[in-house]
């Protein structure tokens, strides 16, 4: 049997088009939960990732700071070590006694000094760029230590040039006295007296072991 719907078109058009918008809101009230429990999952996960990002960026800063002290240990700890090793080399003050019965056993009988000037310098210490390096490798790179040497400056008078040639040669075979230099050498006259006046330079190493071997030698 053939049914005939007697209904206007555009009452079942609308009645078509709410449950087309029932259905719609069915499915928008069944997932905003889920849009919620998501929402709230993400959240979570922000806030989390964000503390997490503070506990790292924290540890860091500490990190940073703990190598900085260490390093302010290690720098500490080289320059200590520099000036431990400065005072086991060094044999202060001059033993000037010594010193000039060296000088006066290599003067020839015709030869006479009349100035004498000892420059003893003072132990210094630098932490600058050279800091980093070891106490042993700047003791190797230094040949007699870690303070300068002492400069020995005498001025006198001789006979004649021979006699101070035989001067510096004698002193210049003493291993006690390094970088001799004979500034000046000329002939002079002295109260009606023909004289070779000279002006000599020389220095002796601040270094316990190599001043104890000289004066042993």
């Amino acid at each position: 049997m053939k049914r005939i719907n007697l209904l206007p078109r555009s009452w079942l058009d609308q009645r078509e088009r709410g449950r087309a918008r029932h259905t719609a809101v069915v499915l928008v009230c069944a997932a905003l939960p889920l849009l919620l429990v998501l929402g709230g999952l993400w959240f979570r996960q922000s806030r989390q990732l964000q503390n997490d990002i503070r506990f790292q960026t924290q540890r860091i800063a500490d990190l940073t700071g703990q190598v900085a002290r260490m390093e302010g240990v290690v720098k500490a700890k080289t320059v200590l070590q520099r000036q431990l090793a400065e005072r086991r080399t060094l044999v202060l003050p001059l033993a000037t006694t010594r010193t000039m019965a060296l000088l006066v056993a290599c003067m020839p009988q015709r030869l006479a000094l009349t100035q004498l000037i000892i420059e003893a310098p003072l132990p210094t210490v630098s932490d600058g760029a050279d800091a980093h390096k070891s106490s042993a490798a700047k003791a190797a790179s230094a040949p007699f230590g870690l303070l300068p040497p002492t400069a020995l400056k005498m001025h006198g008078y001789a006979a004649d040039d021979l006699t101070v040639a035989n001067f510096v040669n004698q002193v210049a075979q003493q291993p006690l006295f390094q970088d001799l230099k004979l500034g000046m050498s000329k002939q002079v006259r002295l109260k009606d007296s023909s004289l070779q006046e000279f002006y000599l330079t020389m220095t002796v190493p601040m270094n316990r072991q190599f001043a104890m071997g000289a004066w042993h030698d």
